[in-house]
C-alpha cells in the first residue's frame, strides 16, 4: 500500500524519509511561500557605560572694561547748626580725574521761607551754569523745580574745589548740608 507524506520546506530543500521497512522516499519541496509578519520587538537592553569626558576648551577673549560710576559726598556743615550763606563754606583738593555726570545736594533739616542755593567752583571758576537749588520745605535738590546744569564736566585731579552757600532759608535756614558729585573716572 502506498504511503503519502507531505512536508513543507523552503525552496530548494530536498527531504528524505526512510520507513522502518526499508522503504525510501525522496521529496522535493515546492516554491517558498511569503514571509510571515514580524514579531514584536524584544525588551531594550541595559544602557552602556558613559564615555570619558572630553578636554575643556580654551578661555574666550576678555570683554571690554565696564564703566564704573563713582560718587563723592562732601559735607559743607555739621548736622545741628543752622546754615549761613557765604563763599568758600568748603574748600578741598579734588582727589582724581573725573567726568561729572550729575550733582545734587540734600539737607537733614529743610529750609523754610526760601530755597537753599549752592554754587560749586573748580580753580575759582564755576562748574555750573545753573546752581544747585533745594526748594523751601524739601530736603533734596532732586525734588526741586530747578535742576543744576553742569557746564564744566571735566574735573581735574588736585584742582581746588570750592562750595559756596549763596542763599539759605529765610525763616529756617536748614541744617546738615551735603553735596554729592556723581560721574566716572577718566
Amino acid at each position: 500500500m502506498p504511503v503519502t507524506v507531505t512536508i513543507s520546506a523552503p525552496a530548494g530543500i530536498t527531504a528524505s524519509i526512510s520507513a522502518a521497512a526499508g522503504i525510501s522516499l525522496a521529496i522535493n519541496a515546492g516554491p517558498q511561500g511569503p514571509a510571515g509578519p514580524t514579531g514584536p520587538a524584544g525588551p531594550t537592553g541595559p544602557t552602556g557605560p558613559t564615555g570619558n569626558t572630553g578636554a575643556t576648551g580654551g578661555n574666550g577673549p576678555q570683554g571690554p572694561a565696564g564703566i564704573t560710576t563713582e560718587s563723592i559726598e562732601v559735607a559743607i556743615s555739621d548736622e545741628t547748626t543752622d546754615l549761613t550763606s557765604g563763599n568758600a563754606k568748603m574748600k578741598f583738593p579734588w582727589p582724581l580725574n573725573f567726568t561729572l555726570t550729575e550733582i545734587f545736594a540734600y539737607v537733614n533739616t529743610a529750609p523754610v521761607g526760601s530755597a537753599i542755593i549752592i554754587g560749586v567752583k573748580m580753580g575759582g571758576a564755576t562748574i555750573l551754569s545753573t546752581n544747585i537749588t533745594i526748594d523751601a520745605s524739601i530736603q533734596n535738590s532732586h525734588s526741586s523745580g530747578t535742576q543744576p546744569v553742569i557746564s564744566v564736566p571735566s574735573l581735574t585731579k588736585y584742582s581746588e574745589m570750592q562750595i559756596d552757600l549763596i542763599q539759605v532759608g529765610s525763616s529756617t535756614a536748614g541744617k546738615g548740608c551735603k553735596v554729592v558729585f556723581i560721574g566716572t573716572l577718566t
